[in-house]
């Protein structure tokens, strides 16, 4: 019993580096995934008042500040649907395309990934409301165990 007592405590000791270099990453990736769901309640809430989505020429700063196409100027609300447009967290701005080619009748919103480039695997690949939500690394076995260990 103390061998396998000693042989977690050093498992739980020399392994955390493993895990170490993922939370930065997991931390950007559920930031991403919450940016993405927020846009689109502000670009529900911009169609109830509306009637409509802004379009892609509008795009997601219609959020932020009226567009000049907009006639019903009464019904935009004075801060805008949202008081800024957030970045992706990898500092790349957020796609917007209405209508959307994965969702025909609204629209599509989606972080281009790590890279920042369209296309890609992994953390790179896009992501946004169209089913791909944005990457994320399964857990091995190890790393929940790990967790375990130190939570």
């Amino acid at each position: 019993m103390k061998i396998v007592t000693i042989n977690f405590l050093l498992l739980c000791t020399l392994l955390p580096q493993t895990t170490m270099a993922s939370p930065p990453h997991h931390s950007r990736v559920f930031l991403a995934n919450q940016n993405i769901r927020a846009i689109e309640s502000a670009l529900e809430m911009f169609y109830l008042d509306h009637g409509r989505y802004p379009t892609s020429d509008e795009g997601l700063y219609a959020l932020v500040e009226k567009p000049s196409s907009l006639s019903d100027a009464g019904i935009y609300p004075a801060g805008g649907y949202m008081k800024k447009m957030p970045d992706d967290p990898w500092r790349n701005p957020y796609q917007y395309r209405h209508p959307g080619l994965h969702n025909p009748n609204s629209f599509d919103v989606w972080s281009l990934g790590a890279d920042g480039q369209p296309g890609g695997v992994g953390e790179n690949g896009d992501c946004g409301n169209f089913g791909v939500r944005c990457y994320e690394k399964e857990e091995s076995l190890l790393e929940r165990f790990l967790k375990y260990c130190f939570a």
